[in-house]
């Protein structure tokens, strides 16, 4: 949401993909442009955001979120000793 790029380049693994509630689907490039786009246009205090419940299995983590108008799931791996993105899922309430 601050168009932090190196930091989603580095959490966000290279096969990451994310689709949105619409369905449409978006790579990790997509998903950094979109957030330094985002950044440039909201300047304000960062939204708060509720805690999410995160299971962990072996190497494999799942956090699920849910809001006022959609649900999602992240999908993570771990792997040399630190954590990525490799998927998401919107959907619309």
């Amino acid at each position: 949401m601050r168009g932090e790029t190196a930091y989603l380049n580095d959490l966000l693994a290279e096969d990451y993909i994310s689709v949105n509630g619409s369905g449409a689907v978006r790579t990790k490039a997509d998903i950094i442009e979109m957030s330094r786009k985002y950044a440039a246009n909201n300047q304000g205090p960062m939204p708060d955001l509720p805690p999410s419940p995160v299971s962990i299995i072996g190497d494999a983590a799942i956090v699920q979120h849910d809001n006022q108008s959609e649900r999602s799931v992240d999908v993570f791996y771990y792997r040399d000793g630190r954590w990525y993105a490799w998927y998401s899922q919107h959907t619309r309430k």
